[in-house]
């Protein structure tokens, strides 16, 4: 999807557009739609048996977006009347019977938060990602749904044995869409090995439910030819206050290791009061990027217990005790995401450690944990914390009840930034990411100005812009159609 905000660009994203469809889809026809400045995005599940049946199993709210990508889906839609349920519900219908459709369907609309009228978008002739949120919500008959088994037995032919009075929706569901990416760089898809996946306790919990539908383990790696999600998170509550609290809880209790994930960006979103209001549209990350996409800097308690467990290393146990030994002091070189090295020293008094950063100092004292493989330790005689760490030949991670803390142990590659406009003078030109290099989009030895487009690398499904990180004349050292590694040389000046 482009947006065409003037006609000099007409041109060049109508071109983008066909090279993106023509590649994944096999057809670079393109369609022109009005474009509306602050909709939601609104979508309804519709069942048609070919037979006279014809239901649908109300809406569901996507607004939250990244790339034209929904990230956070949720059932019921906030703020919509049963009358305009109703009305949703009817329009999708009649545009499934339009075509004489039978089978499970996905109509989606674009409705606009200004006069409150909807928009026909699309039908996917199937049904979606986040189709488990309707599932949780609904019930036939006071009966749990099971859409995947309902749309292969509309596809038999075999006819509804229900009626659109026999469907209800019971408490609130809400889909977190958990990717392999990086959302302060404009939520650049990312691949590589999973070294360690720890998932949210899935089952019923008194007014909540929580589900993990995934197809990855620890150990799997997040390819660059799919699409970078890795798992959803679908969390029912008995209204939409309680499933928001579930999420959240959730979402801390979502470990992942090896290579970064939105699972942070996903809190935040859950944590902000628009959302917490709902209702919010497809401009909602847009509009809160200032917040949501600010670098959040580990505690430092956090940066305490990563020092201390890669200090100790193999020497802390998994009964939840410090093997004590001659350690006496050490400084570990931790590196944060931003590439600034901090050291941290950690030093051994009798039954406890001192560690110290450039602005903290804390006193860890072990004590027994009550999980098995972790390891529980007093804060300075005030915080006590159990705590998993998870040493990798590059990093080391703690798991912990608030999330997942990680931080590099070796320096970053040579060019390490490069990847964006600056790199302290960088007079080379890397790729943002594993992918094929698409196009260059300018000639061998011309002159470029610093933040110019240069080329395209295309990953994940998407086209991707990579710039010139300073004013000089191009050398490309690889050929279009080149499948580059991360952080690989494509050009240098």
């Amino acid at each position: 999807m482009k947006i065409v905000r003037s006609q000099d660009e007409f041109s060049t994203l109508l071109a983008s557009a066909k090279r993106e469809a023509i590649n994944f889809f096999k057809d670079d026809r393109v369609l022109l739609e009005r474009f509306i400045e602050r909709p939601r995005h609104i979508e309804c599940q519709i069942f048609c048996d070919g037979q006279g049946g014809n239901v649908f199993f109300f809406e569901r709210d996507c607004s939250v977006q990244r790339r034209y990508q929904k990230v956070l889906e949720e059932a019921p839609a906030p703020y919509i009347t049963e009358e305009k349920r109703k009305e949703i519900g009817d329009v999708a219908i009649k545009s499934a019977e339009a075509v004489g459709y039978v089978g499970a369907g996905t109509v989606e609309f674009i409705f606009d938060t200004d006069s409150n009228e909807f928009y026909f978008m699309e039908m996917n002739t199937r049904l979606q990602v986040e189709h488990p949120v309707t599932e949780e919500i609904c019930r036939i008959k006071d009966q749990p749904v099971d859409l995947v088994r309902l749309q292969i037995e509309t596809a038999e032919g075999k006819k509804l044995k229900f009626t659109q009075d026999d469907l209800k929706i019971v408490g609130s569901c809400i889909e977190a869409r958990v990717f392999a990416e990086n959302p302060r760089d404009n939520f650049l898809p990312g691949s590589g090995h999973l070294a360690y996946v720890e998932e949210p306790k899935e089952g019923s919990f008194g007014d909540m439910k929580v589900r993990v539908d995934t197809g990855f383990r620890s150990g799997d790696d997040v390819l660059v030819h799919y699409d970078p999600m890795i798992a959803k998170l679908i969390v029912w509550g008995s209204n939409r206050e309680i499933a928001l609290r579930g999420m959240r809880k959730s979402l801390d209790e979502y470990h992942i290791v090896g290579i970064q994930t939105n699972i942070d960006f996903l809190k935040v979103c859950c944590e902000n009061e628009e959302f917490i209001k709902g209702g919010v549209t497809t401009k909602f990350i847009e509009d809160h990027k200032e917040t949501l996409l600010k670098a959040i800097p580990h505690s430092t308690t956090a940066v305490a217990l990563l020092a201390l467990s890669r200090a100790l290393g193999k020497q802390a146990t998994g009964e939840g005790a410090f093997r004590l030994n001659h350690l006496s002091t050490t400084t570990v070189p931790l590196i944060d995401a931003d590439g600034v090295h901090v050291p941290v020293k950690v030093s051994q008094e009798g039954n406890s450690y001192i560690v110290s950063g450039e602005q903290f100092v804390h006193r860890v004292i072990p004590t027994k944990a009550s999980r098995a493989g972790y390891i529980a330790a007093h804060i300075d005689g005030k915080e006590r914390i159990e705590y998993k760490p998870i040493h990798l030949e590059k990093i080391i991670a703690i798991l912990t009840p608030s999330g997942t803390f990680s931080m590099n142990i070796m320096p970053l590659p040579e060019g390490f930034g490069d990847v964006k406009y600056e790199a302290g003078g960088a007079k080379r030109v890397l790729t943002p990411m594993p992918g094929k290099v698409a196009k260059f989009l300018v000639s061998e030895g011309a002159e470029v100005k610093k933040g110019q487009n240069v080329l395209i690398v295309e990953a994940m499904k998407m086209e991707h812009l990579v710039k010139a990180p300073c004013d000089g004349n191009i050398r490309f050292v690889v050929k279009e159609g080149h499948m580059a590694s991360s952080d690989e040389v494509l050009a240098e000046f």
